[in-house]
């Protein structure tokens, strides 16, 4: 399911998908996206309205760095 963050480009609900065991990740429990950068007021208010209580940055340093 996609996001609709103003602002993030590519964010996706990855409920649904299998894991490892068989079993399937529970819908609205592991969100992914693209940088949080260009998110706008109303795209912060939809994440804060999602109750997102982690973020983890996967980008390599270098990424980062830029």
């Amino acid at each position: 399911m996609t996001l609709e963050w103003d602002g993030c480009l590519n964010g996706r609900d990855v409920g649904g998908l299998p894991t490892a065991d068989g079993r399937r990740i529970r819908s609205s429990a592991l969100l992914r996206s693209d940088s949080h950068t260009r998110l706008t007021a109303d795209g912060i208010a939809a994440v804060r309205a999602a109750g997102i209580s982690r973020i983890l940055d996967l980008r390599w340093t270098h990424e980062i760095e830029r």
